[in-house]
């Protein structure tokens, strides 16, 4: 019983996180005329490509948001020593050495959605197995990453901005 308590907690707590990263994410989408980060550098200064989430949500900082650890989720394979809370102030040309590195970073992102996309599209989820896999997938093995809840249940964030603690099933 202690176990499953300690569990919805730990998810009320994702639910929490993800609706602070929405907070983020509209104010740059305000700054940005209706899109969220997306591929392209939005504001010009040459950086890379954005191809993985943890860079998509690096825009997000020092502007938009200022803590890491809204990223991890207690349990995550993802971010076993959590979040350093070390934000670079001035990124040069979107290049970060501090910001969100490979660790500190719980959550699948979506690229190229906006605030006019399908209302019901996910944009942001808790890191499945096997990020590339499509459909994504979660695993049972809470150990491995994509499994903080066996597969059982996933924390998602839809372009409405609504957030949900969603039941998963074998689709």
């Amino acid at each position: 019983m202690f176990n499953t308590v300690t569990e919805r907690a730990n998810q009320t707590k994702d639910l929490s996180n993800i609706r602070q990263l929405r907070s983020g994410l509209e104010t740059f989408a305000a700054d940005h005329g209706g899109s969220f980060p997306v591929t392209k550098d939005p504001d010009g200064t040459g950086a890379p490509d954005i191809t993985t989430a943890n860079q998509a949500f690096r825009t997000l900082f020092p502007n938009y948001l200022t803590t890491e650890d809204i990223f991890t989720v207690k349990g995550s394979a993802y971010t076993k020593n959590g979040a350093d809370n070390k934000i670079d102030q001035n990124p040069t040309g979107g290049n970060y050495t501090d910001t969100l590195k490979a660790g500190e970073n719980s959550y699948a992102y979506i690229l190229n959605l906006n605030e006019t996309s399908n209302a019901s599209f996910p944009l942001i989820a808790d890191g499945f197995s096997d990020p590339v896999a499509n459909p994504p997938q979660y695993t049972t093995d809470k150990t491995l990453k994509g499994g903080v809840w066996a597969a059982k249940r996933g924390i998602v964030l839809n372009c409405d901005g609504s957030a949900s603690n969603l039941v998963c099933d074998k689709h």
